[in-house]
């Protein structure tokens, strides 16, 4: 299982250069703003969370620590086999085009039942991700299911129907508030720039209302 999961890495990081060349073009911004997809915070409540994850340094922390941070998220399994490599290769990307917006954080779930803290941080170095801007997590397996379905329960009607949710390769960006903002299948490049621009959207917005405030 460690070589095959080894060489998947491997080979993810190999396709890396590739799909920057299919990324890497210019962006303008509209002025319309990103819709809200579904709450997180109110699913949250709902379930009666009391999830609690540890990172690849052996950290632990519940979902109450994220409340107030924006991040992209999604979840990872070794058992998709050609998806596997694709979805965090293509994080990693989105890692180097937003490495400068410190505002956005990005949260990897690991859906492995059997995975430690010393497997995860092994993948994390393997993929250069800086524990600052890149939080890897792991947990009891039904805890790690249960925040799977809270991000799925917190899609509206509209956006399920879109059909562009899949298991375990769908990215989520969510906002300061708990709010989906912007959903993608992290498999596919182009919808992964699209989750580019509207992480950028979203930061604007912030700049905007942050000016606003100062005047």
């Amino acid at each position: 299982m460690k070589n095959a999961r080894g060489k998947l890495i491997l080979v993810g990081l190999f396709a890396i250069p590739f799909m920057w060349v299919v990324l890497w073009h210019n962006v303008e911004f509209g002025s319309t703003p990103l819709p809200v997809l579904g709450s997180i915070v109110a699913e949250q409540d709902q379930f009666n969370s009391d999830i609690i994850l540890t990172d690849q340094r052996g950290i632990t922390s519940s979902l109450e620590a994220f409340k107030g941070q924006s991040y992209i998220a999604g979840f990872f399994s070794s058992e998709y086999e050609e998806e596997y490599p694709i979805l965090l290769g293509h994080i990693k990307i989105l890692t180097q085009k937003l490495v400068t917006s410190t505002d956005i954080q990005f949260h990897s779930y690991s859906l492995d039942s059997t995975e430690t803290v010393t497997s995860l941080d092994s993948v994390a170095t393997n993929f250069e991700a800086d524990h600052k801007q890149w939080k890897w997590y792991t947990g009891k397996y039904p805890d790690i299911i249960r925040l799977e379905s809270l991000h799925i329960a917190a899609l509206d009607s509209q956006a399920m129907a879109k059909d562009i949710l899949k298991h375990s390769v769908t990215l989520y960006l969510v906002d300061k508030d708990g709010m989906i903002r912007a959903i993608c299948d992290g498999t596919d490049t182009h919808e992964v720039f699209r989750m580019v621009d509207a992480a950028h959207h979203l930061l604007k917005s912030y700049q905007i209302i942050n000016e606003k405030s100062s005047e």
